[in-house]
């Protein structure tokens, strides 16, 4: 990922069982902002590779929350695609919110996405190294 002419302010609070970044302001170059906060409890939380069973104190959860605004889809693409796909000529733009939330640990993440138009529940699997 290529995260240049992003300009962000946040601040950011870390105990042993707590993560929180919260203010967060991101302004792209290329168009759009980004507004939100993220918190992760337990993020110390050591899971039982054999039993997937977590520490007493339980298991890791997080939350992100995000308002964008103006974001365009060369923002996007000048971040995550290749070179000969960032400038494909689109006039776009997205405003909307865009929120996650998990518990457990994030090598078996699953997310849950609502879709405004059904109001229902869609898994979508993701797995981060």
């Amino acid at each position: 990922m290529n995260a240049s002419g992003i300009t962000v302010d946040a601040a950011a609070h870390v105990t042993q069982d707590l993560i929180a970044v919260t203010g967060i302001r991101a302004r792209f170059a290329t168009g759009g902002l980004v507004t939100g906060e993220m918190r992760i409890v337990n993020w110390e939380t050591p899971e039982s590779a054999q039993s997937g069973q977590t520490a007493k104190n339980g298991a890791q959860q997080g939350t992100i929350r995000t308002r964008v605004e103006g974001f365009t889809l060369d923002s996007l693409l000048d971040m995550v695609a290749p070179r000969g796909f960032r400038r494909l000529g689109f006039d776009t733009s997205a405003t909307g919110t865009a929120n996650v939330d998990w518990k457990g640990s994030l090598d078996r993440l699953t997310v849950l996405s609502t879709s405004p138009s059904r109001r229902r529940l869609t898994p979508v699997r993701m797995r981060f190294r």
